[in-house]
């Protein structure tokens, strides 16, 4: 069987008729676009990558139970984005060690930075805690299109594809998610860079 000439419907019907290579061909194709997604949530490689780990591992289980009520890369997409918020809700559970911490905050704050300001790199990191709160803030829909969008730079087309949406829809979402957080947030620019 040439594995890469299949569809992924085509490939989960080979697995769920006993053909392995058919999960190995799946996993190719969707780990990177997974661990993308996982990283859109994390912020954190190592988080994403052990995420993307866990949502093969649940696929695996799962799909031979998997009817094709959805498109395949709907569904692990579904599957990633669930998996990463929980990881990010055990992450945030977890006590911090403040010495660590501040002790990591010390060497960053070491590495020169020819293009900003020490004003301009302090507003810059509030900023961008501010705007990660303000992610939060909006509909689930319009997050998981903006993160992909704008931070990962998936494809418009794939992103419609994935959302099972048309490209005029998903490109409204796109624009309210951003123009919502830009009423929520007072944005402004500095040197090009967003800051609040």
């Amino acid at each position: 069987m040439l594995t890469t000439q299949l569809t992924d419907r085509d490939l989960v019907l080979h697995f769920q008729e006993g053909e392995e290579v058919a999960f190995e061909e799946l996993y190719r194709r969707h780990y990177r676009y997974v661990t993308q997604i996982a990283y859109g949530v994390l912020r954190n490689n190592e988080d994403a990558e052990e995420t993307a780990q866990d949502v093969f591992l649940r696929v695996h289980k799962s799909l031979p139970r998997f009817r094709g009520d959805s498109k395949f890369s709907t569904w692990i997409y579904q599957i990633a984005i669930n998996r990463a918020r929980s990881k990010c809700k055990v992450e945030k559970s977890k006590p911090t060690n403040n010495a660590l911490d501040l002790e990591d905050a010390f060497f960053e704050s070491l590495i020169p930075d020819d293009h900003l300001s020490p004003e301009e790199k302090i507003l810059l990191d509030e900023s961008e805690t501010r705007l990660s709160e303000g992610m939060e803030t909006l509909p689930e829909l319009y997050r998981n299109a903006l993160v992909l969008r704008s931070v990962e730079q998936v494809s418009y087309e794939k992103l419609a594809s994935h959302f099972n949406c048309n490209l005029g829809t998903l490109k409204s979402r796109i624009a309210r998610a951003r123009e919502e957080l830009r009423k929520r947030l007072d944005l402004k620019l500095v040197r090009g860079r967003v800051v609040l």
